[in-house]
C-alpha cells in the first residue's frame, strides 16, 4: 500500500501514556453456581496462573474463601507500567488432574480495574476499554501499511496503485475522524471497523482483523458482548437481494422455528444489513457470494461470527431486538426477543439439538443414504484443531465403503473453508481410478528477509517464516518465486472408490478446498455440483500467515506470507461446479436439499451415457456427427487415445523467440463428459519438461476450457472431426488483452492455437500451437 505520510501530520502528535499508574487488582472468583460434577474440593487448592509476575503458567497463586460463601479472592500487586494481564482461574485437588475454567484466557488491566469478580468459567462483562491517542492511532497504521507492503504477496492482485492509495486515503479520513470525536482518547474497539475496512478492501480472503487471533482482551471486548441475534442462519442469494433464513432458534420461547425468514432486523431490511456489512468482510477478488456467505452464523465451533461483532460494532444496538419474520407457513409478524450473548446462544442450540457440531471433529462424518449409496461429510480440512485421526478416519470410512459395496459416493465438501493441504490431497486420492500427474500452482512471495523492525510485532503457528533465503528466486518486480511446480504423480489409495461419485460444493469452500476443487475439475476425475466457490481462479494467497499485532490498539491482522497463481491467468471467480444449482429459498423452507438431490440424480442416470469408457467403446457409442450441423454437439471424445506431436510457443521474455518442444498425450473421456488430455512435455535434449493437463468439454451449448467458459465465434463438425474458435478477455504477459483458441480435429490431426492481441493494438499473434498426430 502507498505509505501513510500524511497521517502523522494530520493527526494530534502529542502522545500519552496508555495506562496510569499500575495498582493492585483483587481477583474474586464465586464457585457457587459451578458444577463440580465429581469433584470433591475437600483439600482442594483455588488458585489463578497467569503471563506477567507475580502471576506464572507454571505455579498457582492461591485463592482463599475465608467466610466460607465460596467466592475465592485474593489480591495481586503489578508493578507499575504493567500492561494488559492474560490469567485463567483453575481447580487443583488434593489428587488428579487440575480443572480450568476453560480453553480461553481471561483479562486483568492494572492501574484501570480494581477488581474482576465473576464466577469460575463465566465470561468477562464491564471491562475497562484502553484508549489511545491519534498519534498513537497513526503509528499503528504506519506499522500495517508497512507490514502490507513488505510481507503480502498479493497487495496488487486485485488492486492498482490508485485503488491503493484509494484504501489509505480512506483509512487516513476514519482516523481523523476518531480523533475530532473522540480527541486523546479514542476506544480501542472504535479503530476495529476502520481497520476492518480497509484490510478487506485488499479483497484477499486471508488478509483481515482476525477473528481467531486476537489477544484475549480484544476477545472479550469484542466477541462477548450480549447484544448478539438469538438465531443462527443461512443468507441466500435471490435475484438482486439476499434472503435471511433461520437455521437454529435459541429464543426462549422458541418463536423462530427453522425455516422462518428474517425480513427486517432493527427496522432495517436484511438487503441492506448485508450490504452495510459486506465492506468489512474479506474475500478473494470480486467474489461477493463468499463474503455473503462469511456473514453467516452458523460454526458454533468458531471463537466468533463475523456478522455478531460487526452488526454490533456498526449499528450499536441495545434493548432488545425487534424483527420482522415470515414463518414457514407464509404468515408475516412483528417479534420482540431478547438479545443474547454468542456463548449463550450456543449452549442454548446444544442443549436443543444433540446432532449440532461441538467440535471440529463433529464436522466429520459418514454413513449412507440407500443401500448403494455412501455419504461422506468432511466440513473442514483443519485437521490441527482435531483430536481424531483424520488419516485413519478417512480411511475407515472408505474401507467401510467397500465392505457394504456402495456403488455411488456423495462427498459433501459444503461449508468448508480450508485448513491442511496434506487432508486435501488424501481426499483426492481416495477419489481417483487411475493414476495421474497433476501440476500445483506455482508459488511466490513478497520477500526474502523480515524486515527487523517487523520482527517484534509478528507471531505465528511456527518460524521458519523470517529468512527464506535461497529457497526463493527473485523476479525483478519487487516479488520472489519459490520452485517452479512440477508434475507429481498421483495413484489411487489402496482402499480408493471405485464406483461413481460426485462432490457437492457451495462458496464456502476456499483456501485448500478451493484448490482441491480446482484440481478435481482440471483432472475430470469427478464431477462437482452446487454453487460455485469461494476463492479466486485469479489467484489467492494463503500457506504461511502472520499474525500482526498493533502494539496500541491491540488489534491482530492476519496477513499471508505465500501468493498461488494458477500457471495460466485464469478468470476472477471461484470453481463454477459441473452441475450448478441455484439456491432454493422454498426447498430449503421445505427442509429440502437441493444440491444434495442433484448429486443423485446424476449419479442415477444411465452409468453407460456418463462413465468412462475405452477408446473403442467410446467410438463405437457415439452417433457421428452431422458435417455443417450448427447445433451438433462437439465429439470431443474422439480425441481419446495417444497422441505424439510438438508444442511451439512464443517466449514471454522478448514476444518473438519461438521455441519447441515434443510432445506426447494421452486422452481419456470423462464420468461427467468431455476428455482429458494428459500432456508430457521433452526438450530437444530429452529432458523433461514437464506435464500439463487439458480437459475440454461442452456444458448448455458452451465450450469450457480446463474448467473456464469461453465465447464461441466459430463452430464446424465433419463426421470424422470438428474445428472451433474461442473467444474470452484474459491478461498476457501481465498485459489485458483478448484470448483466442482455435482448436481442430481433422481426421488423425488434432491442434490447438493460442493467439492473443493486447488491449489497443489490432493484430493476434500466436502464443501457442500444439500439433498431434495420432499414434499408431
Amino acid at each position: 500500500m502507498p505509505r501513510l505520510i500524511p497521517l502523522a501530520l494530520l493527526l494530534v502528535t502529542a502522545l500519552v501514556a496508555l495506562t496510569a499508574r499500575a495498582q493492585p487488582v483483587t481477583v474474586a472468583i464465586d464457585l457457587g453456581g459451578y458444577d463440580l460434577g465429581e469433584r470433591d474440593l475437600d483439600g482442594a487448592t483455588v488458585g489463578i496462573r497467569g503471563d506477567t509476575a507475580p502471576l506464572s503458567w507454571e505455579a498457582s497463586l492461591p485463592l482463599t474463601d475465608p467466610d466460607r460463601d465460596g467466592v475465592y479472592t485474593a489480591e495481586v500487586a503489578f508493578p507499575d507500567g504493567t500492561g494488559v494481564v492474560e490469567y485463567r482461574a483453575l481447580l487443583e485437588p488434593a489428587d488428579g488432574e487440575p480443572a480450568w475454567e476453560s480453553e480461553t484466557n481471561r483479562v486483568l488491566v492494572p492501574g484501570l480495574m480494581a477488581a474482576d469478580r465473576r464466577g469460575f468459567g463465566a465470561p468477562q462483562t464491564d471491562l475497562p476499554e484502553i484508549t489511545v491517542t491519534p498519534a498513537q492511532l497513526g503509528e499503528d497504521l504506519a506499522l500495517l501499511q508497512e507490514a502490507m507492503e513488505a510481507l503480502h504477496p498479493g497487495l496488487r492482485l486485485h488492486n492498482t496503485d490508485e485503488d491503493l492509495a484509494a484504501i489509505v486515503d480512506r483509512l487516513t479520513r476514519d482516523a481523523q475522524r476518531l480523533a475530532a470525536t473522540y480527541g486523546d482518547a479514542i476506544p480501542v474497539t472504535a479503530a476495529y471497523l476502520p481497520l476492518a475496512r480497509a484490510v478487506a478492501a485488499i479483497r484477499d480472503g486471508h488478509t483481515q482483523v482476525s477473528l481467531y487471533n486476537q489477544t484475549a482482551y480484544i476477545e472479550a471486548l469484542l466477541y462477548e458482548k450480549a447484544d448478539r441475534v438469538p438465531f443462527i442462519f443461512r443468507l441466500v442469494p435471490d435475484g438482486d437481494g439476499v434472503r435471511m433464513l433461520v437455521t437454529g432458534d435459541a429464543t426462549a420461547d422458541r418463536v423462530l422455528p427453522a425455516g422462518t425468514e428474517i425480513l427486517t432486523l432493527d427496522g432495517r431490511p436484511v438487503a441492506e444489513v448485508v450490504d452495510a456489512l459486506m465492506p468489512y468482510t474479506s474475500a478473494d477478488g470480486s467474489n461477493d457470494a463468499k463474503r455473503i456467505g462469511l456473514l453467516e452464523i452458523g460454526d458454533l465451533v468458531a471463537p466468533a461470527e463475523r456478522f455478531d461483532v460487526v452488526y454490533s460494532e456498526h449499528f450499536a444496538p441495545e434493548g432488545d431486538l425487534s424483527l420482522t419474520v415470515r414463518t414457514p407457513d407464509g404468515t408475516e409478524q412483528a417479534l420482540t426477543v431478547a438479545r443474547t450473548t454468542a456463548a449463550a446462544r450456543r449452549d442454548t442450540l446444544w442443549a436443543r439439538d444433540p446432532n449440532l457440531p461441538r467440535s471440529r471433529d463433529d464436522l466429520l462424518r459418514y454413513g449412507f443414504l440407500d443401500d448403494g449409496t455412501a455419504y461422506l461429510r468432511i466440513g473442514s480440512f483443519s485437521t490441527f484443531s482435531m483430536d481424531l485421526d483424520y488419516e485413519a478416519w478417512l480411511t475407515g470410512a472408505f474401507q467401510a465403503f467397500h465392505e457394504r459395496g456402495a456403488e455411488r459416493l456423495v462427498v459433501d465438501l459444503r461449508g468448508n473453508g480450508g485448513g491442511m493441504t496434506d487432508a486435501a490431497v488424501l481426499l483426492y486420492t481416495h477419489l481417483l481410478t487411475e493414476p495421474l500427474e497433476v501440476t500445483l500452482w506455482k508459488t511466490m512471495t513478497a520477500y526474502q528477509s523480515i524486515p527487523a523492525n517487523l520482527r517484534p510485532h509478528l507471531r505465528s503457528w511456527a518460524d521458519d517464516f523470517y529468512e527464506l533465503g535461497e529457497s526463493v528466486t527473485p523476479q525483478g518486480d519487487g516479488t520472489f518465486a519459490f520452485a517452479p511446480p512440477q508434475p507429481i504423480p498421483v495413484a489411487p489409495a489402496p482402499d480408493a472408490f471405485d464406483g461413481r461419485a460426485a462432490v457437492l460444493l457451495d462458496v464456502g469452500p476456499s483456501s485448500a478446498t478451493f484448490l482441491l476443487a480446482d484440481a478435481i475439475q482440471r483432472t475430470g476425475i469427478v464431477p462437482l455440483v452446487g454453487q460455485t466457490t469461494g476463492g479466486s481462479l485469479k489467484g489467492i494467497n494463503g500457506g504461511q500467515t502472520v499474525f500482526l499485532e498493533l502494539p496500541h490498539t491491540g488489534l491482530v491482522v492476519d496477513i499471508p506470507l505465500v501468493g498461488s497463481r494458477p500457471l495460466a491467468p485464469g478468470p476472477d471467480h471461484g470453481v463454477v461446479p459441473d452441475v450448478l444449482v441455484e439456491p432454493d429459498v422454498a426447498a430449503l423452507v421445505a427442509g429440502r436439499d437441493p444440491e444434495l438431490e442433484a448429486a443423485l440424480a446424476l449419479l442415477d442416470q444411465d452409468p453407460h451415457s456418463v462413465a468412462e469408457s475405452t477408446e473403442a467403446d467410446t467410438l463405437a457409442e457415439t452417433p457421428a456427427p452431422v458435417a455443417g450441423d450448427p447445433d451438433a454437439a462437439l465429439p470431443f471424445d474422439l480425441l481419446a487415445g495417444d497422441w505424439m506431436g510438438t508444442l511451439t510457443y512464443t517466449e514471454y521474455t522478448d514476444n518473438t523467440t519461438r521455441e519447441t518442444l515434443t510432445i506426447s498425450a494421452r486422452g481419456r473421456t470423462l464420468r461427467r463428459g468431455g476428455v482429458r488430455l494428459a500432456l508430457r512435455y521433452v526438450r530437444d535434449n530429452r529432458s523433461s519438461s514437464g506435464m500439463g493437463t487439458t480437459v475440454l468439454r461442452e456444458r448448455d451449448g458452451t465450450v469450457e476450457y480446463d474448467g473456464d467458459p469461453w465465447t464461441e465465434v466459430e463452430r464446424a463438425v465433419r463426421p470424422d472431426g470438428f474445428r472451433i474458435v474461442l473467444e474470452r478477455p484474459g491478461s498476457d504477459n501481465r498485459r489485458p488483452a483478448t484470448l483466442r483458441r482455435t482448436i481442430a480435429l481433422d481426421g488423425d490431426v488434432f491442434t490447438d492455437s493460442q493467439t492473443v492481441r493486447y488491449d489497443g493494438t489490432d493484430t493476434f499473434f500466436e502464443r501457442s500451437l500444439h500439433r498431434l498426430t495420432r499414434a499408431r
